[in-house]
């Protein structure tokens, strides 16, 4: 037992902390096994030759069960913290994609049409900082809010109407 132990923590990285507390740790079983032999087990022989295996079972499948709990939860907040990821990236691409379609309009090649008016430009950029705050991603809200404070103030001081349409929600 105390070898699945040993080889449990050296495996889990923790090599350097059995080093540093050796001591600490051999002083603990010599006053675990002192402490062992002056007290007396309760219950008799008899009574032990036929409950130990039901307790040693009992004991490991408790283990499992804790360590299956354990991994799971560690499994759930991967697959959160992967899925949140995911949805920044996405979120980020979006905004690459409507920085550059604004952009190329914008930008020294002004002979080719605008892929998206100001306006448009303004309702994504928006939407993606709105999406941006329900994700808590403080980086990207300042960056859409810079972007739209500046690039787009440019255009809203050359006289072009950037307000979102009001969307009137249908009566029930």
């Amino acid at each position: 037992m105390l070898l699945i132990v040993w080889l449990s923590v050296w495996a889990a990285g923790a090599k350097r902390w059995v080093r540093q507390h050796r001591v600490a740790l051999v002083a603990a079983l010599i006053v675990g096994y002192a402490v062992g032999r002056l007290c007396a087990i309760p219950g008799t022989t008899e009574f032990w030759r036929i409950a130990a295996q039901p307790a040693a079972t009992l004991t490991a499948g408790i283990a499992a069960v804790s360590a299956a709990l354990i991994a799971a939860y560690q499994v759930r907040q991967t697959r959160n913290q992967d899925h949140r990821h995911h949805r920044n990236d996405e979120i980020w691409k979006r905004f690459e994609w409507v920085v550059d379609r604004l952009t190329s309009a914008t930008g020294s090649n002004s002979a080719t049409a605008p892929a998206l008016t100001p306006k448009q430009a303004s309702e994504m950029l928006e939407s993606i900082k709105n999406a941006a705050d329900d994700l808590d991603d403080p980086h990207l809200s300042v960056m859409i809010g810079f972007y739209m404070g500046n690039e787009l103030g440019d255009l809203k001081r050359a006289g072009v109407d950037l307000t979102p349409p009001v969307r009137e929600e249908p009566d029930q």
